[in-house]
């Protein structure tokens, strides 16, 4: 018990790093939930992990960020849970999973950053635009748009523009015909 005591009185003396490896061996991972233009997304849950195991969740606050601190060195990963009105990009545009990132070296006392986006689900104007070969717009050509279950039409304009509006957040085909 006294040699515990004078170990502890001895470092406080000398800022003995070696009794504390908390300010040593430790980093910080920061991470960040954007939509494609930009903006923060709150409430996005994140979950840390290095290989299999979990590390640690957290919830992103009103600027769509979550620190992980007093991380051990080593190779990590962050995984972003789509809060209730978000998409992955891969949900909508299919490919390679999008809602995490991997290989992140943390290093000793160090903060490592990193920023995961998400689609924004709701309705929108989609705009297609019909030129001829030299560039000119082409009026009264029927366009249409078209995903699975969902197929409409428009005119083009005196602009060569077909607008489509109230459009759900999807993927989506257009194509013009000549009648």
């Amino acid at each position: 018990m006294l040699i515990a005591v004078a170990a502890v009185a001895s470092c406080l003396g000398t800022g003995c790093e070696s009794i504390s490896p908390e300010s040593t061996l430790y980093g910080a991972v920061d991470v960040k939930v954007v939509r494609r233009n930009g903006d923060p997304i709150p409430g996005a849950t994140v979950l840390l992990y290095t290989g299999q195991r979990p590390m640690g969740y957290g919830e992103t606050d009103p600027q769509g960020k979550h620190l992980f601190s007093l991380v051990p060195e080593g190779l990590y990963g962050v995984r972003v849970v789509a809060p209730s009105g978000y998409l992955r990009k891969d949900d909508i545009f299919g490919g390679t999973p999008t809602d995490f990132t991997h290989n992140l070296r943390l290093e000793a006392r160090k903060t490592i950053s990193t920023s995961l986006e998400l689609i924004k689900e709701g309705k929108g104007n989609l705009t297609a635009s019909v030129t001829d070969t030299s560039g000119r717009p082409v009026t009264g050509l029927s366009v249409e748009l078209y995903a699975a279950g969902v197929s409409t039409n428009r005119k083009t304009d005196a602009t060569g523009t077909a607008t489509f509006s109230d459009v759900r957040t999807g993927n989506y085909g257009v194509v013009a015909t000549v009648s």
